[in-house]
């Protein structure tokens, strides 16, 4: 139940009730964490004032479970969320761990001053480096250029989700740059969305432009539309938890979907993996003798040459057509 808006946006119901069902996973009580994870949801942007083609938010989730013996259920369950239109990944994620525990201990009114703090905030520009004032923080951030890959600690790509499976991050690669439909399976919306969001950013310069659900419920309005027995929409990539697995087919492939443990699909991929690169990556990573956000930027840096790479002679054609 979405019990509070701040400031107060006039969300239709079918808005109202993918934010409320995205933002409380399916986990049991008894399991007592702090979580963070992303979702998107359709909107419509004429009513909301947004630009046409705007039709999806995201939401940024700082999710709080924990025992309650006081409680009907015997445990406490509540969320709060950061929306917005921005694609910055790293900068909501970061907002929303500093907000989720300040609410939870000070109450509403700590969103009056985080709405605050937010209005103050530049227009945000490409290239351009801020120092953000946040609920007693001073966030440094750099955008990254409109044709510039961002190589930051806010960098996106999160490779401790892709640590046990880097191999089969070329596949993907492809899997991303063709278009296919993708399922991502984990055991919670922090893992799939992350997940999502690494695979979205794993094509960059190309700009994904398919429908991308970091986490996806079975109560979301647009069920329907993406899981069919007859058919399988392109360009979609999703995230589920085992809660929502049925929804989508389950290991039993019945909606066509590729859900299962490890990367699975019909496809022979044509894009062989970097056996030393990979094995580079993990060993930085196991000696500690590179951060984490180090490997993301050097792994982020070879698939994008990678899809330079296959971008070139695309290039080369199309500048044949222009004119001189």
């Amino acid at each position: 139940m979405l019990q509070l808006l701040y400031p107060h946006v006039s969300f239709s119901s079918s808005e109202r009730a993918a934010i409320s069902f995205s933002s409380m996973p399916d986990s049991t009580i008894y399991e007592l964490c702090d979580s963070v994870y992303t979702f998107n949801f359709r909107v419509d942007p004429v009513r909301l004032g947004l630009p046409k083609d705007r039709i999806f938010l995201h939401g940024y989730v700082f999710f709080r479970q924990k025992r309650d013996p006081l409680m009907r259920r015997g445990g406490f369950q509540r969320s709060v969320v950061i929306i917005t239109h921005l694609p910055y990944h790293g900068l909501f994620s970061r907002l929303a761990h500093i907000l989720g525990p300040l609410y939870f201990d000070l109450g509403t009114t700590i969103l009056e001053a985080a709405a605050h703090n937010v209005t103050s905030w530049p227009q945000p520009g490409a290239g351009q480096a801020y120092e953000l004032p946040f609920l007693g923080s001073a966030l440094a951030v750099e955008l990254p250029g409109r044709d510039a890959n961002q190589l930051l600690e806010t960098s996106r790509f999160p490779i401790d989700r892709f640590r046990d499976t880097l191999d089969d991050l070329w596949a993907c690669w492809e899997l991303m740059i063709l278009g296919e439909p993708l399922v991502v399976l984990a055991d919670s919306p922090a893992r799939c969305s992350d997940a999502i969001v690494g695979l979205v950013d794993i094509i960059y310069p190309i700009r994904y432009c398919g429908d991308w659900r970091p986490y996806f419920t079975i109560q979301d309005p647009d069920l329907r539309a993406i899981v069919s027995k007859s058919h399988v929409p392109p360009n979609t990539v999703v995230g589920v938890t085992p809660a929502n697995e049925s929804a989508l087919g389950g290991s039993s492939g019945s909606t066509g979907w590729p859900v299962k443990q490890g990367l699975q699909t019909r496809r022979r991929c044509a894009v062989s993996r970097d056996r030393t690169f990979a094995e580079g990556l993990l060993k930085g990573l196991r000696s500690g003798r590179q951060t984490p956000w180090a490997v993301n930027n050097a792994l982020r840096r070879h698939f994008m040459d990678l899809t330079v790479q296959f971008l070139a002679p695309l290039d080369r054609y199309f500048s044949t057509l222009i004119p001189m």
